[in-house]
């Protein structure tokens, strides 16, 4: 396998994500959202490019623990994880504002894109009011979830960190 000094990702400028990144930051009042917008200097595997995006907003690589996740799965994963606190499970924004939020990220990509996340993704009804996901961590905080996406000549991360 290819090594993260063999990712060569150059930090994307786009007014969107900018705006995105400030608006989910000042409304998600609690922990930590972590954002990676990048373009791909070479063709680079994505176990790669993953483990370089984990790296580059402070976390560690997970290797073969990343999971592939559908575009509606991570869509679902980020609404839920930008809607509630991960570890008290209060309620931050309403889950339309938290939606609103998941699909400007996503519409960064295009229909195509491969997403992936650290944590199984579970039917809305499989939810309790508990749920804090199972998960491989990426970053030291006691709870973390989100979704990397790869697509093409460009990736993105957004995470999200908690304590309890």
């Amino acid at each position: 396998m290819a090594s993260l000094r063999a990712a060569s990702l150059v930090s994307r400028t786009d007014r969107e994500f900018s705006r995105l990144s400030l608006e989910l930051g000042a409304r998600r009042d609690c922990g930590q959202v972590l954002m990676d917008f990048v373009d791909l200097a070479a063709p680079t595997p994505e176990p790669v490019v993953l483990d370089a995006l984990a790296v580059r907003v402070g976390g560690s690589p997970l290797g073969d623990d990343w999971i592939a996740v559908s575009r509606d799965d991570a869509q679902r994963l980020l609404s839920r994880v930008f809607a509630r606190d991960l570890g008290m499970n209060a309620s931050i924004m309403s889950e339309e504002d938290a939606g609103g939020f998941a699909r400007r990220f996503l519409d960064l990509f295009g229909a195509q894109a491969r997403c992936f996340t650290n944590t199984p993704v579970l039917d809305d009804e499989d939810v309790d009011s508990t749920w804090t996901g199972s998960w491989k961590p990426l970053t030291s905080a006691t709870f973390d979830t989100g979704i990397a996406v790869v697509d093409g000549p460009r990736a993105g991360l957004c995470w999200v960190t908690d304590e309890d």
